[in-house]
């Protein structure tokens, strides 16, 4: 089956882990993606056709670039048996572009999680979620990575049920060791912190307590920063703090098995103490799997 891959960034883990294992099932991939200056190259063994650059907060700009690629993924998608989105306004321009096409592909979307904007209660979450029920409605397979997401959030918020729906967990590929040897370390315990690191108030918690542990606690973190605002900041506490060190970017599944020997807590909280639903209550996310992967204990919100 010839599958048409629309990603709103080149290079990122999740995408890749899941077109390796459909590609290893069979399925010819065609990968159409937008590239972010915060992301690395694409490591994926196919070729990526690029469909313009996207700046972080910029939405305007964003919406324009992918005006700009309507056209490439029309073509596209008049060749594919099926197409595979992620990202809800990448699922609207899927839409747009078979309109008046005879050749309509199966449409899947996946939802790996379930920003703030979309279980908020405000009218402009309220609206998102409007778009969002019309765009479901048209989906054919829809895969979650959580199950909480269908029992919690689709049901409940959404009043939804897509013919096909499919759980696939973020679990750690099984060609990764379970065994790691973990080097001789100090009295200091070590946490890491790994992934998309966008949640300013974890950061500033593990900070902190570097501080305040009196040399007890060390820090490791790894991956890509997106904190918006507050990023100048915390990336300055960060240099110059002597507990706290960033590793820089890495390769999953490849640098996990070393990354994980370095530890000995994982930090998976979301700490919103003050919101009842979302993300942080509903997902497993990249960081849940690998620690349990690596009998790795975990530092989890209350709740989740």
């Amino acid at each position: 089956m010839r599958i048409t891959f629309v990603l709103p960034v080149v290079g990122d883990a999740h995408h890749t882990t899941r077109i390796v294992e459909l590609a290893s099932v069979g399925v010819e991939p065609q990968v159409l993606a937008f590239s972010r200056e915060y992301y690395p190259p694409s490591t994926l063994p196919y070729s990526t056709e690029e469909l313009g650059r996207i700046a972080h907060g910029k939405y305007i700009g964003r919406l324009a670039a992918q005006l700009r690629a309507l056209p490439v993924i029309r073509r596209a998608i008049a060749q594919a048996e099926a197409t595979y989105i992620y990202g809800l306004d990448l699922l609207a321009l899927f839409v747009v572009a078979r309109i008046g096409r005879r050749h309509s592909p199966v449409l899947i979307y996946e939802i790996p999680d379930i920003r703030e904007r979309l279980s908020g209660s405000g009218l402009a979450s309220r609206l998102v979620r409007l778009l969002e029920r019309f765009l479901l409605k048209r989906v054919d397979v829809l895969v979650v990575t959580s199950e909480a997401y269908l029992h919690s959030y689709l049901r409940p918020l959404q009043r939804i049920r897509v013919d096909e729906e499919v759980v696939i967990e973020n679990k750690v590929r099984s060609t990764v060791r379970t065994k790691i040897s973990t080097p001789p370390r100090g009295t200091a315990i070590t946490v890491g912190y790994f992934g998309l690191l966008r949640c300013p108030r974890s950061l500033e918690i593990l900070i902190r307590a570097t501080e305040l542990a009196n040399g007890r606690i060390n820090v490791e973190l790894r991956g890509f920063f997106m904190l918006g605002d507050q990023q100048a900041n915390i990336m300055s506490r960060i240099e110059s703090s002597e507990r706290v060190r960033f590793g820089g970017s890495y390769r999953n599944p490849e640098d996990l098995e070393q990354m994980y020997a370095r530890i000995d807590l994982a930090w998976i909280s979301y700490p919103f103490a003050d919101a009842d639903r979302g993300n942080w209550k509903w997902a497993r996310t990249n960081r849940y799997y690998e620690s349990n992967f690596f009998n790795t204990p975990v530092i989890a919100s209350s709740g989740t």
